[in-house]
């Protein structure tokens, strides 16, 4: 994508109209392979200030967006790749902040078709080659490889069934890992905002974008009218409190964002969603399959 284009598609962003309790509007342009980094500084907005992260000016932005100015529009360019979570001085403002990519991957999936994850992500990321090369394969008649074209019509036809294979033992640093829970997430009062499929599938969605966003793998999920179901494998940095939180906070945003009027109708003043409370154990090799059968059965 040329400058010009992402300037425009930027402008089209920031003049759209505030949702509901917003007073600006933040974005987050995310670049981690730094395609456009020598071309920030052509991109000038007409109503949004730019600023770049460079990896050491994280505590001053997080100032200046949290602190020092409240109102003003930003662009965040960030190049920044976290190995954990709590690296990111800025988690907590991109939580409720919005995304904007310009990367060949993204136009790729764009063009496909597909929601743009990091799972998917990197799927595509593994096909870069052939992308790079499609006017030759075409000249030549070739067809996309088997693997890719069996991988986009699942990722098409079954986006929203998150299950993967079974867990296996990992290594990382000297020491051997397994760690799967099951945890479960009610409905505050127990209103059963569930049982709206759109719903439902929405907040699969958004559990699986901030789940692949911080490797935490979503083995199986299912949604029951008022309550919903994972289980997760995740690695020994990451607490199952952290991952409550964020699957909390980053579903219950995105969740308003959509159905604020819906909901308003159920919670009045309370922008919520779930109760404070969780569900979590963990879970061993031998009730895994049980485990799993009795998730896809809810509902």
């Amino acid at each position: 994508m040329d400058t010009d284009k992402i300037i425009q598609d930027l402008n089209r962003r920031f003049a759209a109209p505030l949702p509901e309790f917003y007073q600006r509007r933040i974005i987050f342009w995310y670049d981690e392979d730094k395609e456009f980094e020598d071309k920030l500084d052509e991109v000038v907005l007409e109503n949004a200030k730019v600023i770049a992260l460079t990896g050491n000016n994280a505590f001053s932005v997080k100032k200046l967006l949290s602190v020092d100015d409240l109102t003003t529009n930003y662009l965040v360019y960030s190049p920044c790749v976290y190995n954990r979570p709590d690296d990111n001085w800025l988690l907590d403002v991109e939580l409720y902040s919005e995304e904007f990519r310009a990367d060949l991957i993204s136009i790729w999936m764009d063009e496909m078709g597909l929601i743009s994850n990091p799972a998917m992500r990197k799927q595509v990321k593994n096909y870069r080659a052939y992308f790079n090369a499609k006017d030759r394969c075409l000249k030549k008649g070739y067809r996309n490889p088997t693997g890719f074209r069996r991988w986009v019509k699942v990722a098409k036809s079954s986006g929203l069934c998150y299950t993967y294979a079974m867990g296996t033992w990992k290594s990382k640093n000297r020491h051997k890992y397994l760690l799967q829970y099951h945890i479960i997430f009610v409905c505050k009062y127990r209103k059963k905002l569930l049982t709206s499929k759109q719903i439902s599938d929405d907040i699969k969605q958004f559990s699986y974008e901030i789940c692949q966003r911080y490797n935490v793998i979503i083995r199986h999920m299912e949604t029951d009218k008022d309550h919903i179901h994972y289980m997760i494998e995740t690695e020994p940095t990451m607490s199952v409190s952290k991952i409550v939180n964020l699957m909390k906070s980053y579903t219950t945003y995105h969740i308003w964002e959509r159905y604020s009027t819906y909901l308003r109708k159920h919670f009045w003043k309370e922008h919520t969603f779930w109760t404070d409370g969780y569900f979590a154990c963990n879970v061993g090799n031998v009730s895994e399959e049980m485990l799993k059968k009795y998730i896809e059965n809810q509902g």
